[in-house]
């Protein structure tokens, strides 16, 4: 008989985050509590170029905000991702 018949399961049945350290945690029941009040979560565009370290905040082009859900152990909450393309590499 092989190790692996005995193993049942490894999914963890305590309530917890997914990911269980204190900045997961945190991040969790913020999420959480934006879904309660029906706030959106906006991850916004980062303020460098992450190819040529271009400066983001002086772009030509308009910001664009792509929406979707982003789950917590507290329920589904909308985000908007903020995608800025940068003048220099035309990189999004």
């Amino acid at each position: 008989m092989s190790a692996l018949s005995y193993v049942r399961s490894a999914v963890s049945t305590k309530p917890i985050s997914l990911l269980n350290c204190r900045e997961s945690i945190t991040f969790d029941r913020r999420v959480g509590a934006l879904a309660r009040r029906g706030c959106v979560y906006v991850l916004e565009a980062p303020n460098v170029c992450t190819v040529w370290g271009a400066d983001g905040e002086r772009t030509r082009m308009p910001d664009q905000a792509l929406a979707g859900i982003l789950h917590s152990s507290l329920g589904p909450c909308r985000i908007e991702g903020v995608c800025r393309t940068c003048d220099a590499c035309n990189q999004v």
